[in-house]
């Protein structure tokens, strides 16, 4: 029952895969140096659309996505939804907090190398100096995108779901609060805790799964 589930809702996946394959490219890079080249694209307009864009990350949103699966989707993507999240928030935690404790950001990389002066950073954001590793607004956003991209089920929308959730991950470079790798592990942090999630709560049935809260009005 599970195999064949998951079969049926892996094309779905299929634009998360492509995202991160292609990203591997960017590994060539030193590091640091990915962060450096989306730093010489600032512009009032880009500094907008990636403080949006990195708002979006932040783990607050949940009470809206939360929302919408509580008034629209059964008790069982309710429990898939919230397990996913606590998923990918404890890998999250333990790694900033423990594991990779006090790794430090770029701006104290690029402060080391003596080129701080010549990053532009985004007025009004505050910068962070450490708990570099992974990326948590990247982790978070792609954990959501694949979760509506398994629900929903459709190729087209989990294109634009991974591409948005692609284009978080590059504000936080932007913003220069991340390293490639750090957002990088993110994605893969997302994706794969809610693919898990997803096994783990859809490998059996339970009476009370296809309830809802919120029941629909017949007439």
């Amino acid at each position: 029952m599970i195999n064949k589930t998951f079969q049926d809702r892996y094309p779905s996946l299929l634009p998360f895969v492509g995202v991160l394959i292609l990203s591997l490219y960017f590994f060539v890079y030193p590091k640091g140096e990915v962060v450096l080249m989306m730093n010489r694209i600032h512009s009032p307009f880009w500094n907008l659309v990636f403080t949006k864009l990195s708002s979006i990350g932040n783990a607050l949103s949940i009470f809206f996505f939360l929302a919408i699966v509580l008034w629209k989707f059964e008790l069982k993507y309710l429990y898939f939804f919230v397990l996913a999240f606590l998923l990918e928030s404890l890998i999250i935690v333990l790694s900033k907090n423990l594991i990779f404790k006090g790794a430090p950001r770029p701006y104290l990389f690029f402060e080391a190398q003596g080129i701080l002066d010549q990053v532009d950073f985004v007025e009004g954001i505050k910068i962070n100096k450490r708990k570099s590793f992974p990326s948590g607004h990247t982790a978070y956003s792609f954990c959501m995108a694949t979760f509506f991209a398994l629900k929903v089920n459709k190729v087209r929308f989990s294109i634009f779901l991974s591409v948005f959730a692609a284009f978080v991950g590059m504000s936080r470079m932007y913003l220069v609060q991340h390293f490639f790798m750090d957002v990088f592990t993110g994605a893969v942090v997302g994706i794969s805790m809610t693919c898990v999630a997803y096994l783990l709560v859809f490998k059996t049935e339970k009476e009370w799964y296809n309830k809802r809260l919120f029941q629909k009005k017949t007439r």
